[in-house]
This record gives C-alpha cells, sequence and structure tokens, in this order.
C-alpha cells in the first residue's frame, strides 16, 4: 500500500500511512549471542518499545512464546497493553487463552482468527474478526494418527479454565456458523420475497393497465352508443316530422278540395 501497489480489498477502502513498521517474526534464537528464542523475542520487543510512536505498526508472532505460559501470557498482556496507551497499530498472534480473554476485557483491543477446517487439515483463508482461534492442536493430532488413548489423556490434563476457554470459543464458533447460515437462508429468503413482490407489481401493473384498457374501450361503446342512439333519435324525428308534415298538408289538401 505505501509503495503504491494495489491491495486486495474493496473499492473505497482506505488505510493509514505509517511512520515505522516494526516486527518480531520468527525464531531468533542464537548460540553465538547465547540467545533463546524467548530471549532473541524480548530483545525485539524491547527495541520496538523503545523507538515506537503512535503512528507506527507493530507485527509481532507468537507473543510471549518460548517461556513459561502463565509468565509469557502476562508478559504479552502488559507489552500488549503498553502499545494500546501508545495507541500504536498493533497485529500480534497468539495460541494463549489468556491473551484471547485479555482481548475480550480491554477496550480497543480486538479478537480476531483465520478459520480453519479441522475435517481438511487446511485454512479456508477467512479472516473473522471478533472471534479468537482454536487451537485445534487435539483434532490435528488425531488426524495425523496419535492414538486416541493420549489424545484423550491430554484432554484430562487440560485445566479447568482452559477448558472453559476451549468450549467458549467452539461454542462462539458454532454459533458464528449458525449466523452465518442464518443469514444466508434470510438473503435467499429476502431474494425470493423480491422475486415474488416483482412478479406481483408485474402482475398488479398487468391488471391496471387491463382496467384501464377496459374502462377505455367501455367509454369508447358508450359513446358509440350514445351518438349511435342519438342519430337513430335524429332520423325517427326527422321522420315524425316529414310524416306529420305530409300529414298536414294532405289535411290542407282536402280542405281545399271542399
Amino acid at each position: 500500500h505505501q509503495a503504491g501497489l494495489h491491495i486486495p480489498a474493496q473499492e473505497s477502502s482506505e488505510l493509514p500511512n505509517f511512520e515505522h513498521v516494526f516486527c518480531d517474526i520468527g525464531d531468533e534464537q542464537s548460540i553465538e549471542q547465547s540467545l533463546s528464542t524467548f530471549s532473541a523475542h524480548m530483545t525485539n520487543i524491547v527495541s520496538i518499545l523503545q523507538h515506537c510512536t503512535p503512528n507506527s505498526l507493530v507485527l509481532m508472532d507468537e507473543l510471549g512464546a518460548g517461556t513459561d505460559p502463565s509468565e509469557g501470557a502476562a508478559l504479552g498482556m502488559a507489552v500488549l497493553e503498553h502499545l494500546d496507551k501508545m495507541a500504536a497499530s498493533t497485529v500480534a498472534t497468539t495460541h494463549y487463552s489468556e491473551l484471547k480473554v485479555f482481548a475480550y476485557t480491554r477496550p480497543g483491543v480486538e479478537n480476531a482468527s483465520v478459520e480453519f477446517d479441522p475435517i481438511t487439515l487446511s485454512p479456508t483463508y477467512r479472516l473473522i474478526i471478533g472471534l479468537p482461534g482454536r487451537s485445534n492442536a487435539f483434532d490435528i493430532a488425531a488426524r495425523l494418527g496419535l492414538p486416541e488413548s493420549i489424545v484423550e489423556q491430554a484432554r484430562s490434563f487440560m485445566s479447568h479454565t482452559d477448558v472453559q476457554t476451549d468450549d467458549l470459543i467452539r461454542s462462539l464458533e458454532e454459533k458464528r456458523q449458525h449466523l452465518e447460515q442464518l443469514i444466508v437462508d434470510a438473503n435467499n429468503a429476502k431474494k425470493e420475497a423480491e422475486k415474488i413482490r416483482s412478479e406481483w407489481q408485474e402482475h398488479q401493473q398487468a391488471l391496471m393497465v387491463k382496467e384501464e384498457t377496459m374502462i377505455r374501450r367501455a367509454k369508447e361503446d358508450a359513446i358509440t352508443t350514445v351518438n349511435y342512439a342519438r342519430r337513430e333519435a335524429e332520423r325517427i324525428i326527422k321522420e315524425l316530422r316529414s310524416e306529420t308534415s305530409r300529414l298536414l298538408e294532405k289535411d290542407r289538401t282536402l280542405a281545399a278540395d271542399k
């Protein structure tokens, strides 16, 4: 966009121009510098926070990964909150349930996910705004051949909170799919109703045209009948006058003969 290239978006879409674009993506662990995955990520994030401005775009992959999940999630929430207070535009990916919950409870932070088909084990490339994604780890592991007993054992090791979060996300996903289907059905019903309405309007218009034609013809027939009756009346009156004149003339002739 900033290089003047076309973007895959709807017409009249608007995008901002950023002063800086900061990225923390990939695994930058280094034996030479004695940096673990977590240390490498933290080094990048520290640098980003030092140079970030309100008009910056920050991209972070697997925020808080590479360390204890609880501590990593807490650090991730703190970093996101700091960037939010700075008003920097931020996109962060995560598998941490804590960060997904954080996005629900924090104004200015929004969940999003790329839709995943657990049956085909492939993404659909549909971006869903407002709904966090599920890791689908158990489904994928089972599909790839991990024994069901191990998968079920893994499920049993999940904490009650994690299970609740996963169930919540699953429920939201099912409701979203149901809502999308309802929208599709509603749109189809709307199209059908519009079709019926259009047909009814056409039928009504045809009836109005037919009615107007019948009224016009009735008026024309009435005028024709009246004109015919007028002509007949005039003819009869004319004949009566002629006959009256003939009779009067005959009477005068008889009177003259007498």
